[in-house]
């Protein structure tokens, strides 16, 4: 049987997003702004171990605006966020 891979992305970026399969919501996400912030902000929590904090907002919109400014990859992501001040300077 055929199956049904359609779907709606609903309020990302304040709109609702329709895609056909997997690769189609991949398209719409890697285009998303706040697909691409949450993804940091995930990443970064992942990285320090713990949820951010107050002391943390600045370093997490530095990395984000890097990611969506300059399109980087994966790897990329990953080497600004633990090489940036926010996690070489970071309290236990």
């Amino acid at each position: 049987l055929k199956i049904d891979d359609y779907g709606k992305l609903l309020g990302v970026d304040g709109k609702d997003t329709p895609f056909n399969g997997s690769e189609g919501l991949s398209a719409v996400l890697s285009k998303s702004r706040q697909a691409k912030r949450c993804f940091v902000l995930q990443l970064y929590r992942y990285a320090h171990g713990h949820l951010e904090r107050k002391q943390d907002v600045c370093s997490i919109r530095d990395v984000a605006n890097q990611f969506e400014s300059e399109d980087l990859t994966l790897s990329q992501l990953i080497v600004n966020v633990i090489t940036h001040a926010g996690f070489k300077k970071r309290e236990q």
